[in-house]
This record gives C-alpha cells, structure tokens and sequence, in this order.
C-alpha cells in the first residue's frame, strides 16, 4: 500500500520523439529484462501522449526500455529507425517479476496506438498514443503502405469511372521513388548518359526526397531525349527516344500509377506491355478462339506511336483522373522534345518509342479500337449454331436407307464417301461470328462469314481508325484465306490444316471426321534469313560467327545456347517443332564448331568434334544444348509476368527497396555512413577483380549496384 501510494503523487513525462534524429526521454530504464509480453515496435517519427494519465485500480504497465534498431540489408528484420520498447500489465507477481526495481506506471494511464497492428497481452487497454511519419520512416511499413495504396487505387478503378483522388501525393511520396528505381536499376540502358550527363552511378536518398520535393511544388521537368533512327524488319527506319536514366524513374512511378487505374478497364483482347501478357498469351488466343474463323484480317497501324494527337490523348485520361496536377506531369513528358542532329524538336502528336510510359499512354489510346470493335462483333455475331453441311446431310439420308435395305456394302462405301465432306456447312449466313486480338498496334480480326463480310468489318475499321487520327496501313494490311493461305501475326505463320483426322467412335467401332485445326507455324525461310543476317549462316552454310571470337570456350557455348534457347522458348508451341530444332541444332552447333576451330587452330570440324565431343564440352563441363525434338502444341509460356501488385512483392518488405534502407547504408568499402550513394557498373563482365577492390567485392555478393560514401565513389572514377 505504501508503494501505492507513492505511484499516486508520481508526475510522469511522457515518451517524446522530436525528431527521428532525436533522442528519446525515457523512464528509467531497465535493460537486463526482458518482458514476457513479448515486444511493440512503431516507425520511427514524432511520438508523444496525447491525454493526461489517469490510474485505474491496481493495473499497472511496465516501460522496461526504448532503443533504436538499424538491421543490415541481409536481415529480415524490418529496416529503418524502430522504437522498442515492451509493456508488462499487471503488479509484479509469479513469473512476471519485470516490474521490480523499476518505474511502474498505471496501465490505464499509458496511451494507446492508433495502428491497429498493435496487440499485447493483458487486460488493460492502451490508448491515446498518435504515431506521425516523415521521410525517414521503416521501410516495411512504408512500402506496404505504397502497394497497398495502388492495390487500392486499382481495385477502386475496376468499378468507377472518375478517379478523384489526390495522385500528386502519391506520386511524389521518396517511397513509390525508390520502389521505380528497383524497377529499373538493373537495366544496362540506364547506364547511358544522354543529353544531361548523368545515369543512375552515384544515386542517393537525398536525390529521391529532392525530387519528391521538387514533384510535390510542380517545379520538376523531364529533360530533352535523344533521338536516333533504328532499321525495320520490313525495311526503312523508326525513330526511337532515349531518355534520361533518371527522369526514367519519374516515368516509372507514372506508369505504376497508370497501369493501377487504367489496367482493371482494358479489354481481355489486348496483349501488348500488359502484366502477366505477352505474345504467347496473344497467340494462345488465337489457337483457341479463332477456330470457326475462315477469314483473317491481318491489321497494322502505320507510324502508331507517332500519330497519336497529344490532345486527344490527355482529353482520355482527364476524363478518368480528375488531380490535375497529377495529369501535368504526363503532359510534360509527352511535351519534353528531343534533340536530333543536335537539334531541339519539339511535336504536337505521338509518344516517344523508347520512353518508359509510352506503351502504357498507347494502349490508354488503342483502347478505343478495341471497345469498338467489341461493339462491332455485338452487331456483326449471328445465330446460336451453323446448320449442318446439307451433302453430309444426303449421304446421311442414304446410309439409314441402305441399312434398312440390309445392305451393308452400300452402308460402307457411302460411309467412306460421307467422311469426304464436313458435317458443318461453312456457307451459312445465317451463322456469323467476329474475334478479335491485338498486341500493341498489330492486330488480327477473324472472320467466320464470307469474303465480303470481312472487307466490310476492314472498312469499317479504318474509318474508325482514321476519325481519331490513326491510319491503317494498307501495305501491312490483308485479308487471308486460312484454307488456302497463311497469314502471319507476331512472327508466327497461322493458317488452317489441309490434313483431315479421324477418331474411332469406341460405342460403335466405326470413325468420324474431325475439323481442320488450326495450325501455328514457325516461318523456317524467315528464321534462315535472320541467322543469315546475324552472321551464322553464310551462302546457305553454317558460318562462325567471328564477333565471339575473343570470348573463351565457356563463353562461346554460352552465347549459342542463349540464341538456341531464345528460338525454342519462343517458338515452343508450333506444329513444326522438330523441324525447327533440326534447322538450329544444325545450323548453331556447326556455326559453333567452326569458330572454336578458328579459335584452336585445329584446322577441321572434325577435330573440334573429336576434341570436345558431339556436345562441344569445354574443360569446365560446359556443353551445347542437346534438344529435345517432341513439341507440345499448348505449350505457351504464359502467366510469368505477374502484375505488381502487394501479394506478388512481398521482397518489397526486406532488402534495400526502401527509402529507410538507403538512409542506413554504409560504404561498402570504409563502413562511413555520411553522403553514402549507390555505385553502379552496366554489366557484370565491366568488373575487374584483379585490379579493383571493389570490384572483387561486387563480384563477391554478384551485385550490379553497392554503396559507397562520396569519398570512395570519386576514388573509384578516378582510379578507372
């Protein structure tokens, strides 16, 4: 009672944090003990009490220490600055003897977390404890936040039409900043200076807290790209912008806040720079929808990406976004200009090929074809089913009476007869039926009607095209009979089969006639003229490829197998499967036996053979790809690119993808912790261990990108 009494005439000061740099003033602490309550953590930034402190009965909460925790970039320990600290309710008693020889303070008088992650034990409550964050705040909670923000945002763009919400906070949160940059640190590109000499060597947290300063007051520009002409396949040039490496994570944090809003609304047709899409997912679609299909409309828009009006591309996404100063930094970087021949441009229309949000602004564009032409298909589908073929019909009509006439000769010859023709009758036009695909700014419609019907749906698309500024290109546009012709989308040949199945009925034992399948081929004459182009096959013979020739062994037989692999991954769902593995195992392992001959002087073929083996096997055990030559033709290698959303990034929680992290990080070379900033290198073949310290240390933890202070960073250029 005596010691009751005195807690009753305590005055207690409550816990303060100014600021995250601060130190805290604490009750007396008590470090040799640890509460069995287990641990509370909160992010670092302004802590205080916010009601007075009153006691309730004989409850009682232990406040044993607060202390500061910064776990290093191996740990799974959140990151960050973190106050510790644990509670213990209850006098002390049995196993709970923590309250002994320390402050103890009535329960009910210690306030309460407003983060509801925040649980104890004990029959007391703790309230009325508010927690602010600033800049400097844990990485695990504060990323989460980020993610969980967009998971939000795009779960809220699925169901309304106008987004009204303050993006521009968003946007400019250092945080979503460093989640852009993790996107893009690894990107060789990123290494290139531009117009404005910098890449991302040498990035900072101040550079991310000084951009998002500069974002938040409107003050931040994109700088001028850098504009070069790059060859087509089908012959000329296309222009392609090359943006600063920096300006390029603004981008990216708009993308990621584009894509929240705009990706739940595009049509389930569109396969191109889409999460969890691809060009596979593209042809699946074909594979599987376009069987009814007689008629291909092979469709390309000309010059897409540079036709598209600013104007009417910023009047779309206004309509759905309604923070202007949010939609200002899209305007700014579709208005940024380039420098050609050392020139400043500047253009009205088109977004720039090469730019990180421009595939994204495209596709926000070529959404209205595609909600068009989902509104042709609902006036162009007719009819529940085709009518049967009426010559199968006849034939029909014959067998029954045959079979009553008990004469089975007749029944077989007339059944032989009958599997010549289809049961279904291709001439219906009481039965249509449109599908669609598209990927970027290619497209295919199939047609299941007649030739005509497909010339109108053509027409009508080009209209429609042409009444928002994009034109069809009529030398890249076709119709294609998939009986007679093959058309060609994606660099796969798609056509129909000429050859007709049969499978066996098991309740009579007697076959029936299957439908020509579709088929999806690999173009061999194109491949051929590719690898021609590439230097692997010479006057229709397999070349070494001299470019390698400096590499060692190993690295030979690692750059074929890249390009082997590269085909069949690609091409892994054709019908012509073993004919193409036969084409490139040929072609690349006799390419490579050359070259190692060149390399080795052994003069032949059939030395390097004799040497190494028929799988080329360097001293280290590394070998040519030996195929396999069975396909499976639903082998599309879709649903690897998952949507970046908070369930797939849960990396997002640990290791260095915070603002937090890049706060605590210390030079990797003298440990200093003052101007730390990351150090890049394009690849991990530009490292030298046998010179260089750090490199060695790079090439130790396989890492692209290390810290270092400001001082062993300049030591590290100079010394280069």
């Amino acid at each position: 009672m005596k010691a009751e009494g005195l807690l009753n005439q305590l005055k207690y000061d409550p816990l303060q944090v100014v600021s995250p740099m601060a130190k805290a003033i604490l009750l007396e602490p008590n470090h040799l003990e640890i509460p069995i309550d287990g641990y509370w953590h909160n992010w670092d930034g302004p802590i205080k009490l916010s009601s007075p402190l009153n006691q309730r009965g004989n409850e009682v909460i232990t406040l044993t220490h607060a202390v500061r925790n910064g776990a290093n970039d191996e740990s799974l320990v959140p990151k960050g600055d973190i106050w510790t600290g644990c509670v213990t309710v209850g006098l002390p008693k049995g196993l709970q003897t923590q309250g002994n020889g320390v402050l103890i303070v009535p329960a009910s008088q210690f306030a309460r977390f407003a983060d509801s992650n925040l649980s104890r034990k004990g029959s007391s409550t703790v309230d009325n404890l508010s927690k602010f964050s600033n800049y400097s705040t844990g990485g695990t909670t504060q990323t989460s936040n980020i993610m969980k923000k967009l998971d939000n945002l795009r779960t809220q763009a699925k169901t309304a039409t106008v987004i009204d919400r303050k993006l521009i906070s968003l946007l400019s949160n250092p945080e979503l900043l460093v989640i852009a940059y993790n996107n893009i640190k690894s990107k060789p590109g990123n290494m290139t200076p531009e117009i404005v000499p910098e890449t991302l060597d040498g990035m900072s947290s101040e550079w991310f807290i000084k951009t998002a300063e500069q974002t938040q007051s409107g003050q931040f520009n994109f700088q001028p790209s850098r504009r070069i002409a790059i060859p087509k396949a089908s012959g000329g040039t296309k222009p392609l912008s090359i943006g600063s490496p920096r300006d390029k994570i603004v981008q990216e944090a708009l993308r990621l806040i584009l894509e929240a809003i705009f990706e739940p609304t595009f049509s389930d047709h569109s396969h191109g720079f889409r999460p969890a899409r691809s060009c596979h997912t593209a042809l699946k679609e074909f594979y599987t929808n376009f069987r009814s299909s007689q008629w291909l409309i092979e469709g390309d828009i000309s010059k897409c990406f540079d036709s598209i009006e600013h104007r009417k591309l910023m009047n779309l996404i206004e309509s759905r976004i309604t923070d202007r100063r949010f939609t200002q930094y899209i305007n700014k970087a579709l208005n940024a200009g380039y420098f050609e021949f050392r020139v400043y441009e500047h253009n009205i229309a088109g977004t720039p090929q090469g730019s990180i949000i421009s595939p994204l602004l495209a596709n926000i564009f070529l959404h209205q074809l595609d909600a068009f032409v989902d509104s042709l298909k609902l006036e162009f589908d007719k009819g529940v089913k085709p009518r049967r073929n009426p010559i199968a019909r006849r034939y029909e009509w014959k067998i029954a009476k045959a079979k009553k006439l008990g004469d089975l000769r007749l029944v077989r010859d007339l059944a032989i007869e009958a599997k010549k023709y289809s049961f279904v009758d291709f001439n219906d036009t009481e039965y249509r039926r449109l599908m669609y695909t598209r990927y970027a700014d290619d497209w295919i419609i199939g047609i299941r009607g007649t030739h005509s019907d497909a010339l109108m749906i053509l027409d009508k698309v080009s209209e429609f095209c042409s009444n928002i500024g994009l034109k069809v290109s009529p030398d890249k546009t076709k119709i294609t009979n998939l009986r007679t012709s093959k058309g060609l989308f994606l660099g796969v040949e798609l056509s129909r089969s000429n050859h007709t199945k049969f499978s066996r009925v098991v309740i009579s034992s007697s076959t029936k006639r299957l439908p020509l399948n579709l088929r999806l081929t690999a173009p061999i004459p194109r491949i051929i003229k590719k690898l021609t182009d590439t230097g692997f096959i010479d006057n229709g013979k397999p070349a070494p490829r001299f470019l390698w020739l400096h590499n060692s062994h190993d690295q030979i037989i690692h750059l074929y197998n890249a390009v082997f692999r590269g085909y069949l991954n690609y091409y892994s769902f054709v019908h012509n499967y073993s004919r193409l593995v036969s084409l490139l195992n040929h072609t690349l392992k006799q390419s490579a036996a050359k070259l190692l001959a060149a390399k080795f002087k052994l003069g032949t073929r059939a030395k390097v053979f004799e040497k190494y083996g028929n799988l080329l096997t360097s001293p280290n055990k590394i070998s040519f790809i030996n195929p396999s030559y069975k396909g499976n033709h639903m082998n599309f290698k879709t649903g690897t690119n998952k949507p970046q959303t908070l369930e797939n990034i849960k990396a997002l929680s640990v290791g260095s993808k915070s603002l937090a992290n890049l706060l605590n990080k210390v030079c990797l070379v003298c440990g200093s912790n003052y101007k730390v900033e990351m150090h890049h290198v394009r690849k991990m073949s530009d490292l030298n261990p046998k010179v260089s310290h750090i490199d060695k240390l790079m090439v130790k933890a396989k890492k692209k990108q290390v810290p270092l202070c400001r001082k062993c960073h300049m030591k590290k250029h100079n010394s280069n």
